[in-house]
């Protein structure tokens, strides 16, 4: 009888894997083929084998299949792993999740991209460490190229652990800069602190042919100073930690994008309104670190509890918050030219000035986006116009003046007014050619703006050549009926 059962079982176990096997996408949704090391959903791939390069799945009548490719020591190897029914629904929620993340923060990036833009950013910001360290822990050696040039090897360590997608690679660059900055503010405060004063030294010389003399010179760093440096780093590295985390759970990415933000672009929110509505007597009683730094943390610190409870019924893509994070920037930018043009004497118009600009970045920058589905892409390419817009201007101001004599005042004013007017320009222009169904273009798709400063150039050379003034447009408004 024993006999017959082996039989029985041999003939069983031959006609299963002779069965044919059929290849089904991880997710029919996405119809997801195969998962590969380079892919957005290579965490799935790495539950099953943390080296594998490629993953297959195959169905055999009511049985599910993994094919797993790996390499070892430079040979290619495959492992087969059968499924079971349960295996296989928890394999496909586990991309379907994977995906609806993915869907969230745009078209799916290649790994390598991302890992690229994690390694570079945080590269980066250890320059800022480096120094950090150095000035904290008081080192007299130069440490600074050792730290800077080790970090890319761990960050890039630590970038092949990561499961990383566009949404928290922004934000894990963005947290770093605001801990960074929000450490060394907080650090101030130190300052005020008798504990923490400044030591001196007494420094013996000669001044020429006079008697021998000492004076006391500031020891350099203060200790607080050395504080602040260390509480900087401290804060940068556990902020960008701590966002990689709540990256995991986070299911508004647009708001937590524009939250992180907010942290820093508000840090000066407060300081600008004291300066614009209080009078001297006031400032003069309140000149000292904590008051200011103080003043600056708390909008800063708490945003992540008032811009969610303020803005909760926006609807923000990551792309809508990067956008509107460009439109404050922007806006603020442009509060600040505008006092180098109006060049006021008055504190209170100078500092309303940057406070209204920046209010109104804020307001306006999120007001704009809400509901308009960017992608990232999309922010991209119109930071990108912003940027080159505000530099053609800037050009045009210097290919204008090339070689004038005039007023500095007015060159000032036309180098401000240039540069606002390109600035607005290249960011109207690089949301006019999106190609987003839903974008709402700032002008009419039968308006046109395009802005050419080289050729005045061509103009001034061809004038200098011709007894007649010659005329080359320079700045082009069409539109078409």
């Amino acid at each position: 009888m024993k006999k017959y059962s082996i039989l029985f079982f041999l003939i069983f176990t031959t006609a299963l894997f002779a069965q044919e096997e059929t290849q089904i996408p991880f997710d029919k949704k996405s119809n997801l083929m195969e998962i590969t090391s380079k892919s957005p959903f290579d965490s799935v791939g790495k539950s099953f084998h943390p080296d594998f390069q490629k993953i297959l799945l195959f169905q055999s009548g009511k049985s599910f299949v993994l094919e797993i490719y790996f390499n070892i020591d430079g040979k290619l190897q495959r492992k087969r792993q059968v499924l079971s029914n349960k295996e296989y629904l928890k394999l496909v929620e586990q991309v379907e999740k994977s995906s609806a993340i993915q869907q969230k923060f745009g078209k799916a990036e290649n790994r390598e991209d991302l890992r690229w833009d994690f390694v570079i950013d945080q590269t980066v910001l250890a320059q800022y460490h480096s120094f950090a360290w150095q000035m904290g822990l008081n080192i007299n050696v130069p440490i600074f190229l050792l730290v800077s040039g080790s970090s890319y090897f761990v960050v890039d360590n630590i970038a092949s652990k990561l499961e990383l997608n566009r949404f928290n690679v922004l934000n894990m660059r963005q947290a770093h800069i605001n801990g960074l900055t929000q450490g060394f503010i907080l650090g101030t405060i130190l300052s005020d602190i008798k504990l923490f004063e400044s030591e001196t030294e007494t420094v013996t010389y000669y001044d020429g042919f006079e008697e021998e003399r000492e004076e006391e010179r500031l020891i350099f760093p203060p200790p607080w100073i050395q504080i602040a440096f260390l509480l900087s780093s401290g804060l940068g590295i556990y902020n960008s930690y701590d966002t990689y985390n709540n990256s995991k759970i986070e299911t508004n990415p647009g708001l937590y994008t524009l939250t992180k933000s907010i942290e820093l672009y508000s840090l000066s929110t407060l300081p600008l309104l004291a300066l614009t509505i209080l009078p001297d007597k006031t400032l003069e009683s309140l000149d000292n670190a904590t008051f200011w730094s103080s003043l600056s943390l708390a909008p800063s610190l708490t945003a992540k509890y008032w811009v969610p409870k303020y803005f909760s019924d926006y609807s923000l893509t990551l792309g809508d918050a990067m956008i509107a994070e460009n439109i404050m920037v922007n806006t603020f930018a442009t509060g600040g030219l505008s006092l180098m043009i109006i060049q006021s004497d008055s504190r209170s118009v100078n500092f309303g000035i940057l406070t209204a600009s920046q209010i109104a970045g804020l307001y306006f920058g999120t007001n704009y986006t809400n509901g308009k589905n960017f992608t990232y892409k999309d922010s991209r390419h119109v930071s990108t116009f912003a940027i080159a817009g505000a530099s053609a201007g800037y050009g045009l101001f210097v290919v204008s003046t090339y070689n004038s004599t005039g007023d500095l005042n007015t060159g000032v004013k036309l180098m401000s007014a240039l540069t606002i007017a390109g600035l607005w320009s290249g960011f109207a222009y690089g949301i006019n050619t999106l190609e987003n169904e839903n974008t709402s273009y700032l002008f009419p798709e039968n308006f046109q703006l395009s802005i050419h400063p080289e050729l005045l150039v061509a103009s001034n050379s061809l004038n200098q050549l011709s007894r007649k003034p010659i005329h080359i447009p320079i700045i082009q408004l069409n539109y078409s009926w």
